[in-house]
This record gives structure tokens, C-alpha cells and sequence, in this order.
């Protein structure tokens, strides 16, 4: 269950913060990751993305932050989005929508890979080309850099 990985993942962040912190590896790929998430963000805003994804999610009753989407996240994702200084919901804002959706949108900010991914009918069709190509070259770089933190985490702490 989702709760209870995010309750280890509090402890154990606690335990050992500054260990990770501290690490010369984990603060350069933070430092990367720190700038493609603002790179991201700042495009998701121009291209009007964001405010796609709000109308519908307000006005449309939305699907893609469905409840239940919170179940892929696992604890060393859980953890870098700890590191990264989210503070980690354990309820639900909407009964129907994933845990980690707020008013604002995600309030993780790595989320998972099938988020990013997704790109639904209304994001293509009102979002142009030139800003989705952009989106994903900068998603490509987020997804690896992501990949890579993930991976040291797992074998250095043990998720």
C-alpha cells in the first residue's frame, strides 16, 4: 500500500538525510534534475499545458490523475521526491484523484515515468508541435537523470 511505503520512506529519510545529502553524486545529479524540473515546469506554462490540464481536471472532471495512479510510485522515487524537499501527502485531496494532486496540480516533483509520458488528445491538439518536440527532449533528460539517481539510491541505501 502506498501509505505505508510513504511512512517507511519518512522514517528512513530521516535516518539518513544527511548521509544522501551529503553524497557528492546525489547533489550533482540533484543539481541536473533541479534545472530540467524548472525547464519543464516553465515550459508546461508557456505552452499553455498546464492550464489545459487544470481546465480539465476543474471543469471536465479530468482522467489522468485518476485514483489508484499513486500505486506505481515506488520508495526510492518516493525518497528523491523527499531529498528534492516535497512534502510527501498521505491523504487525498479529491476521493477520486491520485494522492499526490492538489489544487496546483502534482505535488511531487519527479513524478512517475507513465505520468510524464502520457500526453492525452486535448495536450496534442492544443499544444504546438515545436513545444510538445521540445517537452520531450527535456522530459528524455529528466527521465535519465531521474533513472540514474533512482538506481544509485536503490543499490547505496537499499529500497
Amino acid at each position: 500500500m502506498i501509505k505505508e511505503r510513504i511512512r517507511r520512506v519518512k522514517r528512513v529519510y530521516e535516518k539518513i538525510k544527511d548521509e544522501v545529502l551529503g553524497d557528492s553524486y546525489v547533489r550533482g545529479v540533484i543539481k541536473e534534475l533541479k534545472e530540467k524540473i524548472a525547464e519543464r515546469r516553465d515550459l508546461m506554462i508557456r505552452s499553455g499545458m498546464s492550464d489545459i490540464c487544470r481546465r480539465c481536471e476543474k471543469e471536465e472532471g479530468g482522467s489522468c490523475c485518476g485514483r489508484g495512479i499513486e500505486e506505481k510510485f515506488d520508495e526510492a522515487l518516493l525518497f528523491i521526491n523527499a531529498i528534492l524537499g516535497c512534502d510527501i501527502p498521505e491523504f487525498r485531496e479529491e476521493e477520486r484523484s491520485c494522492l499526490f494532486l492538489g489544487k496546483d496540480g502534482c505535488k511531487l516533483l519527479v513524478p512517475h515515468v507513465i505520468c510524464i509520458n502520457y500526453i492525452c488528445e486535448k495536450i496534442e491538439r492544443g499544444v504546438r508541435k515545436e513545444d510538445l518536440s521540445k517537452l520531450r527532449e527535456i522530459e528524455g533528460d529528466f527521465i535519465s537523470l531521474t533513472f540514474k539517481l533512482h538506481e544509485y539510491i536503490v543499490k547505496k541505501w537499499i529500497f
